[in-house]
């Protein structure tokens, strides 16, 4: 080959390999008005935008959300479910009938059937236990395909009338029955496993052996046999105050509390870490169904003439730290611990006050005694026996209430 022909061709692609950068540092410098004879100038466009109101958004996705959440500015609670239809590999077969279990009479017997939902990213707390209620779709209003659904539509409609598949469970994020190392794995996937009724399965068993053109492709199936399911999100805020009923009676000896010696003070109730004795007011009236041991005094205090004072213990919430005993600033002390089990009595006592209406008179809760009488709303936590941090949350909530 010519000399010449080869050193054009290398120059050619020498050219064609170094022309374009991937950086826009000299972007421009090769383009001049008096060489290139290139006349830069500007104008200004108007440009108006507008916002508009719409009831609803496109509802047909791959991906799904299941759960809620509230902004944290605005407050706005949105919740999500989704519908989702199956799909089944086409050509889909079962081993032969013969090699099926089967009851007495002959009919398929199926283990278990469930469902799982695999999900890999999750947002707020991997604990909050969360409401999901499952429900089986209508064969007869299957959704269409290359239709486009929109968020503004009724779930129900899809939902079938007929059918008595419908389940309702609670699940978390975080599956505590799996160690922390099985959880952190990178071949664990997340699932929500909604345990159907075996009969369910048993069902879609014979189905197949009676109809098996129905598992052909997914037409056929979600038409004739199941269309899919509705899952809803029924719930995921956890009520508060739920530790009332535990009741775990975990102390060997709790506080009596003696009314002939207390002076009404109220600083026992303020260090219970576990807010499980509290002073009442209360009426005469409010007395006349009282448990016969629910002894009280008259009130110390000219606002609050007329009434009864008590101080209550709840000796199966109690933990038996002794706080209390070792504030009680008596001369002869009002509380002495004693054994659990004799102070059986006193949970009929415990009960009975919960049931009082609180005193809605004025009180000065700048004092320890005027604080006490409001309600707590931080009780029976699972702080250690004698905890010196939760009687500052306690106090929090009678101060200042649930905001």
């Amino acid at each position: 080959m010519n000399k010449h022909l080869l050193l054009s061709l290398f120059a050619l692609l020498l050219s064609s390999l170094t022309a374009c950068t991937d950086d826009t540092g000299t972007l421009g410098g090769d383009i001049m008005p008096e060489t290139d004879f290139v006349t830069p100038y500007s104008e200004v466009f108007p440009v108006t935008s507008r916002a508009l109101t719409v009831d609803s958004v496109l509802a047909n996705t791959s991906t799904c959300y299941l759960g809620s959440i509230i902004d944290p500015e605005t407050r706005a609670k949105t919740t999500c479910d989704f519908l989702a239809q199956f799909n089944i590999f086409e050509n889909f077969a079962l081993p032969d009938r013969s090699l099926m279990n089967k009851d007495k009479n002959g009919n398929i017997i199926a283990d278990s059937c469930d469902i799982r939902i695999y999900f890999d990213s999750y947002y707020g707390d991997s604990l909050t236990t969360m409401k999901l209620s499952v429900q089986e779709l209508d064969t007869a209003k299957v959704m269409k395909e290359n239709v486009n659904y929109y968020t503004n539509l009724d779930p129900q409609d899809f939902v079938s009338t007929t059918s008595n598949v419908k389940k309702d469970l609670t699940y978390t994020v975080k599956d505590l029955a799996r160690s922390e190392s099985a959880n952190s794995g990178t071949t664990y996937y997340r699932s929500i496993v909604v345990k159907l009724p075996a009969s369910y399965g048993a069902w879609i068993l014979e189905k197949y052996y009676q109809h098996p053109e129905y598992f052909k492709n997914s037409y056929q199936f979600i038409h004739h046999v199941c269309p899919g399911f509705y899952f809803k999100t029924a719930g995921g805020i956890v009520p508060t105050g739920t530790t009332k009923f535990e009741k775990r009676g975990i102390a060997v000896k709790v506080p009596e509390w003696d009314v002939t010696k207390c002076i009404q003070c109220g600083r026992c109730s303020l260090v219970c870490p576990h807010a499980c004795i509290r002073p009442y007011l209360v009426s005469d009236e409010q007395l006349a169904g009282a448990p016969e041991t629910f002894a009280t005094k008259p009130a110390i205090g000219k606002e609050f003439a007329g009434l009864k004072y008590r101080m209550q213990v709840s000796p199966l919430d109690c933990t038996g730290c002794e706080n209390c005993v070792g504030v009680c600033p008596a001369k002869e002390k009002a509380l002495v611990m004693k054994p659990l089990a004799s102070q059986a009595a006193q949970e009929a006592n415990w009960e009975f006050a919960q049931k009082l209406p609180e005193y809605k008179g004025e009180l000065n809760t700048k004092s320890v005694k005027g604080s006490q009488f409001k309600k707590p709303l931080f009780e029976f936590s699972g702080a250690c026996a004698g905890c010196g941090e939760t009687p500052y949350v306690k106090l929090i909530t009678q101060l200042f209430g649930d905001r």
